[in-house]
């Protein structure tokens, strides 16, 4: 059976809850490829390591949707996980992490953000909550990467060469 389109399970560390178990939907499965094909266009992107970025498609929890991973590795020790989820009534949205490996360290690209003060009045990454159409919709998402990932603090992060550490706000 072809992994994209198995049934996800949950493997649930609390057995008596209940996890609907759904196919994913052929609707993500384009969408996923119209994403890879997007991301894979991208100078900003290809540049911190996305053509040989590890691909997943990641099981449903009783916390999170099924999504599909793209694991980049711009140096030895730093991740980028670019998270693409479709949830059960097909809102898609991202979820960008950048981990230092080496600390055990990571943040959200959102919390980035708000660190540098900007916030949006519609996330960059919710893409259900912006107008227009799919693919208008992703291609602000990967200018938005582009963006950010050309900044030269997130350069200097990516490459290895400082680090920021981003305490969690319960609060938010």
């Amino acid at each position: 059976m072809d992994p994209l389109t198995r049934p996800l399970f949950q493997s649930a560390p609390f057995p008596d809850r209940k996890v609907e178990h759904r196919m994913v939907s052929s609707s993500f499965l384009a969408s996923i490829a119209v994403v890879t094909n997007m991301f894979s266009e991208s100078d900003a992107l290809n540049s911190i390591g996305f053509a040989k970025s590890e691909r997943q498609l990641m099981d449903q929890t009783i916390y999170r949707p099924a999504f599909y991973r793209f694991t980049l590795r711009p140096s030895a020790h730093r991740n980028v996980l670019i998270d693409f989820s479709d949830d059960i009534t097909g809102k898609c949205y991202f979820i960008v992490g950048i981990i230092n490996t080496e600390a055990s360290d990571s943040f959200l690209l959102e919390e980035w953000l708000r660190l540098r003060g900007l916030v949006f009045e519609v996330s960059p990454c919710l893409l259900f909550t912006q107008a227009g159409t799919e693919q208008e919709r992703l291609v602000r998402f990967v200018a938005f990467l582009e963006q950010e990932f050309s900044t030269k603090e997130m350069r200097d992060i990516l490459s290895g060469k400082s680090w920021v550490h981003i305490p969690f706000d319960w609060d938010y």
